[in-house]
């Protein structure tokens, strides 16, 4: 069983989980806020799953850019739960 598929990054939880992981390891690397980092790795994974495995129609960009705006304050909700039941205060 594989743990992350394209497949999985057309669905909202699947861009989220990506999206949550790269960003913990994208913003060791660079100073931006790690909310602008989420919002730009999840409409990058969603365009890039709905090209490569639905098409490349305007409609289907659109609606990939939106879901990829979703998953990103998933990922960022998620990511905020975590940080406070753990008792972290890192920003």
């Amino acid at each position: 069983m594989e743990s992350l598929t394209w497949e999985l990054l057309l669905t909202t939880a699947g861009c989220t989980a990506a999206t949550t992981a790269l960003t913990q390891v994208i913003k060791k690397l660079i100073g931006i806020d790690p909310k602008w980092i989420a919002l730009v790795v999840a409409i990058f994974l969603s365009v890039c799953a709905q090209i490569f495995f639905v098409g490349a129609t305007a409609g289907g960009i659109i609606m990939a850019t939106i879901n990829g705006i979703l998953a990103a304050g998933s990922s960022i909700g998620l990511f905020e739960g975590l940080k406070s039941i753990g008792g972290s205060e890192e920003k």
